[in-house]
């Protein structure tokens, strides 16, 4: 935790305990999600329910780009699921 907002949202989910995580990004038209770290049919329910209501299709990052993400650090630290929803596309 090099930062001090780092360690903000660190204690925060700490503290909070949150169900789920979202990051929001911007140009893709997409969702990013994982199953690495929680093997749970209920995120891939989500993850489906999530593609439908928003008309994006489902990705999975290569392990390069998954790396040292908000997402990433939550899934695997917390064992729960963390999707990022990248809006709009790279043209706006």
């Amino acid at each position: 935790e090099s930062e001090p907002e780092t360690k903000a949202i660190s204690n925060l989910c700490e503290n909070e305990l949150f169900r789920y995580a979202f990051c929001l990004s911007v140009g893709g038209e997409r969702i990013y999600w994982s199953e690495q770290y929680d093997n749970l049919s209920e995120t891939a329910m989500m993850a489906k329910v999530l593609s439908s209501v928003s008309g994006y299709p489902l990705c999975r990052k290569e392990e390069k780009d998954r790396l040292g993400t908000f997402c990433e650090w939550f899934n695997e630290k917390h064992r729960r699921p963390a999707f990022e929803v990248s809006l709009g596309n790279r043209e706006n």
